[in-house]
């Protein structure tokens, strides 16, 4: 007899920071549960957007060129309903507010707390 319980389809997630190792380390955490992408900056961030959509994505604040602020708001302009988690080094309360204003679902500092994450992430 067959089962009609359907497996549950995996999440994509895309991994976008400038610091290799930060986003190696991401991937490490979520191969298992979901399809994971990295970009490196914020330009090839919004390209991989735009072709295959995420469920979330985790986005550095601080990269060169394109900030993660900026991503954000163009991730938000393209598609409002993409889950955004902000990462950051920095304690600079009006860009946590900024962030929040534009419409990313949490934001939480570097070093990466993984037992805050996977909370974070279960709640999706």
């Amino acid at each position: 007899m067959r089962s009609s319980a359907k497996t549950p389809r995996r999440k994509r997630v895309l991994i976008v920071d400038d610091d290799a190792a930060v986003a190696n380390m991401l991937t490490e955490y979520f191969r298992e549960s979901s399809d994971v992408e990295i970009e490196l900056n914020g330009a090839d961030a919004l390209m991989a957007v735009q072709l295959q959509r995420p469920d979330f994505v985790i986005l550095d604040v601080n990269m060169p060129g394109l900030n993660g602020v900026e991503v954000l708001r163009r991730i938000k302009a393209m598609d409002s309903s993409i889950l955004v988690i902000m990462l950051t080094a920095s304690t600079d309360l009006k860009v946590a507010e900024e962030i929040l204003k534009l419409g990313a679902f949490a934001y939480f500092p570097k070093p990466v707390n993984f037992q805050y994450l996977a909370h974070l992430v279960g709640s999706l």
